[in-house]
C-alpha cells in the first residue's frame, strides 16, 4: 500500500517508521471493523424491508 503525506512525499508501507505502521495498521482496524458494523446494520434494515 502507498501512503501520501501531506506535502506530497509517497511512502509504501516499508520506508514508514514502526510508530506510523502500527498508527496505520490500527487506522485501518478501526476502518475494517466499522465496515463490518455497518454491513450488519444494512443486512438488519434489509431483513426487516423485506417483511413489511
Amino acid at each position: 500500500m502507498l501512503f501520501e503525506e501531506k506535502d506530497g512525499k509517497v511512502h509504501n508501507e516499508d520506508t514508514l517508521t514502526k510508530k506510523e505502521g502500527i498508527h496505520m495498521k490500527f487506522l485501518s482496524y478501526l476502518l475494517q471493523g466499522l465496515i463490518k458494523s455497518q454491513e450488519k446494520t444494512a443486512k438488519k434494515i434489509l431483513k426487516t424491508n423485506l417483511y413489511y
